[in-house]
């Protein structure tokens, strides 16, 4: 695995990014190794890469700011996953929000909102239903984040408890 990190950081002329690293199609996806490692951190130190990314909470605020200048508004996680130029979203909640991504961007001075949509329980258990369909399998937080009509993976940790909870209450296997 510390091979695939090392070509692909020779391809892109740098270390890569967990996007950079998901991404690329010869190169196992970061969970893989955040599960073999413990952090994403421990696998690039592991292949003898050295740690590019910046965590200070200024360079996220500046990111933030720069990202919703390009949208035009407050970045959502969607906008955060699909940008791939930056911080993950999670990153950014545990660094600047104390875990919480709303709370992230109001220390980052944007404004305080509620979100975009608020879905009842069931309403997410019949969008999970749907997407299952669609996929013919139970959906993955990846599935959920790029899917237009259903509430983010995360939505459904914060309502159900976890992913693999509201699988269950929607009968999803």
């Amino acid at each position: 695995m510390c091979t695939s990190l090392q070509k692909l950081a020779k391809k892109l002329g740098h270390t890569p990014t967990a996007a950079e690293i998901n991404r690329d199609k010869n190169t196992p996806s970061y969970p893989i190794y955040h599960d073999q490692y413990g952090s994403l951190k421990n696998a690039i130190a592991s292949a003898g890469l050295q740690s590019k990314s910046d965590y200070s909470q200024q360079c996220m605020i500046e990111y933030l700011q720069k990202l919703a200048k390009k949208l035009g508004h407050a970045p959502t996680y969607r906008d955060l996953i699909s940008d791939r130029s930056g911080y993950h979203p999670s990153t950014i909640a545990r660094k600047l929000g104390n875990g919480s991504l709303h709370n992230a961007l109001i220390t980052a001075g944007f404004e305080h909102k509620t979100s975009k949509r608020d879905y009842t329980e069931r309403e997410m258990i019949r969008a999970l239903r749907r997407l299952a369909k669609e996929l013919g399998h139970a959906p993955t937080t990846v599935d959920l984040n790029n899917c237009p009509y259903t509430p983010t993976a995360p939505a459904y940790g914060y309502r159900f408890g976890s992913l693999k909870r509201a699988l269950e209450i929607a009968h999803i296997k």
